[in-house]
């Protein structure tokens, strides 16, 4: 069950005695879907612990409200009305 692939395992293969490609070949594909499988659970469990924390360290609550939009509330803002000549 050669088949090619770019990371160079059917070169692995070939160079196995064909008394033992079967098995080698079988244990390739196992530890790729192995390593796959414990990468996507890893990222998986990492992702929404990033969520949290971004979540936790960009929230502004009342107290951390910048000065200008306090100022804006408290107030009322200065307009200009044009002067008639």
């Amino acid at each position: 069950m050669l088949n090619s692939s770019g990371g160079g395992a059917g070169t692995l293969v070939a160079a196995v005695p064909a008394a033992r490609r079967a098995s080698l070949d079988h244990t390739l594909h196992v530890v790729f879907a192995t390593a796959h499988n414990t990468l996507a659970l890893t990222a998986g469990a990492v992702a929404p612990a990033g969520v949290v924390l971004v979540l936790i360290l960009t929230r502004r609550t009342a107290r951390q409200a910048p000065a200008a939009d306090e100022q804006s509330r408290t107030e009322p803002r200065a307009t200009h009305s044009p002067t008639a000549s």
